[in-house]
């Protein structure tokens, strides 16, 4: 198989009507064909990157991640690293969540339930968490999850290089929820 890493760019991504957004320390995410190539597939890597986002839009769709709205990806990390969703309001407004996913020992595929999920902002630019203003020092933002623009991943940690120091691989990733379109959400505002 082929191993060699290449950036990940909006060619990686399967589906024709979907954007890839990179955000933080994104341009330096790695494709990984797998080493040994036999036991991880084809995934996003990221043991060269900085803290970062990328984050998936539908070209013509919001989406409406209220109720039984959930994420399922494929997932393997290293050291203490995690993937943690991420999300970007119609109001441009983004949020990471408080929900990891680790899996060290193999790749492994798991589902968050985004009902249970608490949200903090998040500054796109260095892919870090934000307080909210105000007396209270408040740390958790509530979102309207019917108005979501981009759902993705993040690591809020640097990667640590090659090697089994720390990183995250993400080999798939799909959102459940209702697709509003776009125009019906621009005429809205």
């Amino acid at each position: 198989g082929k191993t060699e890493q290449l950036p990940f760019v909006q060619a990686n991504v399967a589906t024709p009507n979907i954007d890839m957004m990179q955000y933080g320390a994104a341009k330096d995410v790695l494709t990984n064909a797998g080493n040994p190539a036999q036991f991880i597939p084809f995934s996003a890597w990221t043991g060269v990157a900085g803290p970062f986002a990328l984050t998936f839009r539908d070209r013509g769709n919001n989406l409406d991640l209220t109720g039984a709205a959930k994420i399922r990806w494929a997932i393997k990390t290293s050291g203490f690293h995690s993937v943690r969703p991420v999300l970007k309001l119609t109001d441009g407004t983004m949020v990471v969540g408080d929900h990891t996913s680790e899996s060290v020992a193999l790749m492994a595929v798991t589902e968050v339930p985004l009902a249970t999920v608490r949200w903090v902002k998040f500054d796109p630019m260095k892919a870090v968490t934000l307080g909210s203003p105000g007396p209270a020092n408040q740390t958790w933002f509530t979102p309207d999850l019917s108005k979501v623009e981009e759902v993705g991943f993040a690591d809020l940690m640097p990667g640590s290089g090659h090697g089994t120091g720390g990183w995250i691989h993400v080999g798939m990733m799909e959102v459940y929820g209702k697709s509003v379109p776009r125009a019906a959400t621009t005429a809205a505002k």
